[in-house]
């Protein structure tokens, strides 16, 4: 009588802490608001004086280089935190540490064009992008329970595939 009913578990993708679960969408959130607080602190616009006469898109590829080369090491600094510092549980370290920096790529591109084109306007749609994302993602609950308008934009969201791929 103290167990009327019998209960097995069968554990399809085990993960040992909750903190190993979450950790694609921190640290999708840490390279995002890495690269955000990157574009408010570093001049975007490139200072073409003194240079030749270039043409635009030589000096938005030079001063990009720069972001890109600082949002990467900010992602190494990241997923090696997450690694070995908080010891997630990761199946494929080199895995993760390339899709860290393939995210890296594509939110500090996303980013930068966003805030050269607009400028502080820019900044705030990524704020704003960062904002919907981290309640529209499914990141710490899953997207099925959402309202529906992040369930509409969820498969547009870039937070979904980070997430997705670092699992």
């Amino acid at each position: 009588f103290s167990e009327p009913v019998q209960v097995s578990d069968n554990y399809i993708y085990e993960i040992a802490n909750y903190g190993s679960g979450v950790a694609p969408f921190y640290t999708t959130l840490a390279i995002w608001v890495g690269m955000t607080i990157l574009v408010s602190l570093v001049k975007v616009h490139a200072d073409a004086k003194g240079l030749g006469k270039l043409k635009p898109s030589q000096l938005y590829f030079g001063r990009y280089l720069t972001f890109f080369l600082l949002s990467q090491v900010q992602t190494f600094i990241i997923v090696l935190g997450d690694l070995y510092l908080l010891k997630i549980q990761c199946v494929h370290p080199v895995s993760f540490i390339v899709t860290g920096a393939v995210t890296s790529l594509t939110f500090s591109l996303l980013i930068y064009s966003l805030t050269i084109s607009f400028g502080d306007i820019g900044k705030a749609i990524c704020v704003i992008l960062l904002v919907v994302q981290v309640a529209g993602s499914g990141g710490t609950f899953p997207i099925e329970v959402a309202p529906k308008f992040f369930r509409t934009v969820y498969p547009l969201l870039p937070f979904n595939y980070s997430m997705g791929a670092m699992r």
